[in-house]
């Protein structure tokens, strides 16, 4: 009996290798990268590579993002991508629309393409903030809502010249405030909850309701039953703070509302990739998040 020695990986244990190297990478790779960062016995030619790595797209095991003739592939949901390079782009200050499609296709190339689709998203979560020129130029995206003061500056003028004038006659300006404020149909019972005590924690519940929201908002994109990444569910949800999300999750978990998937090996991933997951007290860390089917 004659016995053929194997001429090298199966279809199998390169799809393995393909996920791995997908996995490891915090930006897209085009398939030339990805030849590249492949152990030499799998490293096919282009063309095979290519449809490999289209298979695996097919199969909802990785994301394709067309770049020119080409394409560049991710283990993650380039959605989910994009709002990391935009965040990243936006920590410096705010960019116009051009400054930021070019720091984001710096950063990942191809990416910037998503960014039409992608940016009205983040705005409507409150992820972004669209400040709008005070007087002329093009408006900004920030991470944060804009500064007022130099959208008030000439209307700030007016005013202290009506200061001025009724300061005369024993007016403070404690006294006119209070009249902009009832001008303007805000009173202290108006103000919103954060403007009378800064800084106070949200309430456990509130966090809770605000990490559901978000499980809901980003499973209306999803086929029914997916199970959604905590990344991204985290993003949506706002700046609740690691502490606070992460307790919101595992009390829904705790609570028979949601259902959690553990990442397989956390301790491979990058400080920050490992800190957007939920951890338990037991070091377990989860990636991803599902409504507990009724």
């Amino acid at each position: 009996m004659v016995v053929r020695r194997r001429s090298g990986p199966s279809d199998a244990e390169l799809a393995v290798a393909l996920v791995e190297v997908l996995a490891r990478s915090t930006v897209p790779l085009a398939a030339s990268a990805v030849r590249t960062a492949l152990p030499p016995p799998f490293r096919r030619t282009p063309p095979l590579l290519a449809a490999a790595l289209d298979a695996l797209v097919a199969e909802g095991r990785a994301f394709g993002v067309p770049v020119g003739k080409g394409k560049v592939y991710s283990r993650r949901r380039p959605e989910t991508l994009v709002a990391e390079r935009v965040r990243d782009a936006l920590r410096d200050g705010p960019l116009t629309l051009t400054e930021l499609k070019s720091a984001v296709r710096t950063a990942a190339p191809g990416l910037e393409k998503l960014l039409s689709t992608a940016l009205p998203a983040l705005v409507e979560e409150k992820t972004v903030y669209v400040h709008p020129p005070p007087s002329k130029g093009k408006e900004r995206y920030a991470l944060a809502p804009l500064d007022p003061t130099p959208y008030v500056a000439k209307a700030v003028r007016e005013l202290q010249a009506v200061l001025d004038k009724l300061g005369q006659h024993g007016v403070t300006v404690e006294a006119v405030a209070a009249a902009v404020l009832r001008g303007l149909g805000v009173g202290d019972s108006a103000l919103p909850a954060q403007a009378v005590s800064p800084g106070a924690p949200a309430a456990a519940s509130q966090a809770a309701d605000r990490v559901l929201s978000a499980v809901d908002r980003l499973a209306a994109r999803e086929p029914p039953g997916a199970l959604l990444e905590v990344e991204e569910v985290r993003r949506i949800a706002g700046d609740l703070g690691k502490r606070a999300f992460d307790q919101a999750v595992l009390g829904l978990r705790a609570s028979g509302i949601v259902i959690l998937h553990h990442h397989d090996f956390p301790a491979r991933l990058p400080p920050e990739r490992r800190a957007a997951l939920v951890e338990d007290e037991n070091g377990t860390c989860y990636v991803g998040i599902a409504r507990r089917r009724k």
